[in-house]
């Protein structure tokens, strides 16, 4: 068992992980997937590297590293409005910058809520801002407290 698969087991154990399932690329080419725990406890079904996994927060990791390699680059300007690169956003959303979105301090509503869970998710970005359209901010944009 390598130091990976070890690390799998530990991150179970420590942070009381039902489920993972890990794939690293180097150039394209696959140099390690490994996967621990039950992707279904009741069944006991082992999971796979089938299975699809939620993406939740840690999809903020490759959303952050993208936009900034973008900056860089001189293609996006953090100062500049979302509407401006997302421009079927609400016009009321005009104020919100890129940097408020990265700070998490733009105020936009949540669009993770009881009722929105106990619905089909929406299908693409557009539903999502859809049923944001006339939700009120959480707070005022760039306010940190």
């Amino acid at each position: 068992m390598n130091a990976l698969d070890q690390q799998l087991i530990k991150n179970a154990q420590f942070y009381g992980v039902v489920s993972q399932s890990v794939r690293l690329l180097k150039n394209g080419e696959v140099i390690y997937q490994g996967t621990h725990g039950r992707a279904q406890i009741q069944l006991s079904v082992d999971a796979t590297p089938a299975h699809i996994y939620r993406q939740y927060s840690v999809a903020k990791l490759f959303t952050s590293v993208v936009l900034m390699q973008q900056v860089e680059r001189g293609e996006i300007d953090l100062d500049r409005s979302i509407v401006e690169y997302l421009p079927n956003l609400p016009q009321h959303w005009s104020n919100i910058t890129l940097k408020h979105c990265l700070n998490h301090t733009s105020g936009l509503p949540e669009y993770i809520t009881p009722e929105l869970i106990e619905k089909p998710f929406p299908k693409n970005k557009q539903e999502i801002f859809k049923t944001l359209h006339d939700k009120p901010m959480q707070f005022k944009t760039g306010d940190t407290t």
